[in-house]
């Protein structure tokens, strides 16, 4: 296991900068989560810790390595790839074995007959680990199959498998769970997990799904453009986004963000939308009077609007909507319930038991404690 450390990396392509000034500073252990949308610079990144793409600048040190110039072999890491990567003609064993196996000095018969307690005793132990990462992901009475008799969640615990098998210091996976359908993704997800806290392998892990980003990470990096937008843990990055982009990509459905105007009325703070007017809680109100009568962007999570009657807080001072009710889709636990207040439209996630009819006209309880100010110009968070 090992610290992975980027310092300033960039990576261009001709004129493109496909990875600009990465600082990032990964645990011994940790399981750090890179997110974005579909060329942010994610797996450009995790290619150059790999070694597969040449570093145009920067540092990347592994432990108390750098690895710049170090080969992709010798920089002790383990990759899993989003298409399996397997060999068609192996069997499940082989292909787990197989990266054992030629690390094995090239033998000889003479070589071997001098040597041949050494080699029986390393293929006893390549045959150790297969057996064990097998037990570890059930694919004991899959060890004799070739990939064409694999469905494609038993392909990627092999390709698992054969990366646990060379107890790396670091694990790097690249969107490995983007083939699986919804219901094994889920179960691979808690599956990869386990797996992790079991063998405490630092690993780096590329995805565009912010979902499974939120479920495992210990830290999640945000990424657009080739820059990282935030380093933090879920939780945080969902309550805490430092800017709209992260709000927006942070959270399912995403943010309502609406352009607003902040202002002061009898000594409070009010956003006011045009459509409607909600009111600042008091403990929220700090540092707002440069923004007064300037366009802000106002932000609610579709799960902080609530049915009047379901709202788990009973300050509603200032700030219930009058909103009309489009669509509703039942999700089984809750309500997906798009919204039109005025102009603006709107996304609320409703406890199962609200009681709504489309076409009909509603009062929306947001939970302004909640709630998210954004500079408008800057795109940053003012709370």
């Amino acid at each position: 296991m090992a610290k992975v450390v980027l310092k300033d990396l960039t990576k261009r392509f001709g004129s493109v900068v496909a990875v600009r000034n990465v600082n990032l500073e990964i645990q011994d252990g940790e399981f750090m989560v890179l997110v974005g949308p579909s060329g942010c610079g994610k797996t450009t990144a995790l290619r150059c810790v790999a070694g597969l793409e040449e570093v145009s600048e920067g540092e990347i040190w592994i432990g108390d390595r750098l690895v710049n110039d170090v080969s992709p072999k010798d920089r002790d890491i383990a990759m899993v790839f989003q298409n399996y990567a397997l060999y068609p003609h192996m069997n499940v064993y082989e292909n787990m074995a197989f990266g054992l196996r030629l690390r094995l000095p090239p033998t000889t018969p003479l070589a071997w007959l001098l040597q041949r307690r050494a080699y029986k005793a390393k293929n006893a132990e390549i045959d150790r680990r297969v057996r064990q990462a097998a037990e570890m992901l059930d694919l004991q009475q899959l060890l004799y199959r070739r990939p064409k008799e694999l469905s494609g969640g038993q392909r990627q615990r092999v390709a698992l498998g054969r990366a646990i098998v060379r107890e790396p210091k670091v694990f790097l996976m690249d969107e490995p769970l983007s083939n699986l359908d919804a219901k094994l993704r889920v179960q691979t997800r808690a599956e990869l997990i386990r797996l992790h806290r079991r063998l405490g392998i630092t690993t780096i892990y590329v995805t565009h799904d912010q979902v499974e980003a939120m479920t495992m990470g210990d830290r999640i990096a945000v990424m657009e453009g080739g820059v990282i937008q935030q380093v933090d843990t879920p939780l945080n990055l969902y309550n805490h986004p430092v800017n709209m982009f992260v709000a927006g990509f942070i959270g399912s459905p995403e943010m309502n963000m609406l352009e607003a105007t902040l202002k002061r009325l009898d000594g409070h703070y009010f956003v006011d939308t045009g459509s409607f007017q909600v009111k600042i809680p008091e403990g929220r109100a700090k540092n707002l009077e440069a923004y007064v009568g300037k366009s802000v962007i106002f932000g609610i999570r579709p799960e902080d609007i609530y049915d009047p009657e379901l709202a788990p807080f009973s300050n509603r001072d200032g700030n219930q909507v009058t909103v009309t009710v489009d669509v509703i889709e039942p999700m089984g636990s809750s309500l997906l319930v798009y919204l039109t207040a005025g102009k603006h439209p709107l996304i609320a996630s409703c406890d199962a038991n609200t009681r709504l009819k489309e076409n009909e006209t509603w009062q929306a309880v947001f939970d302004m404690q909640k709630a998210h100010l954004f500079d408008k110009d800057s795109t940053k968070a003012i709370f």
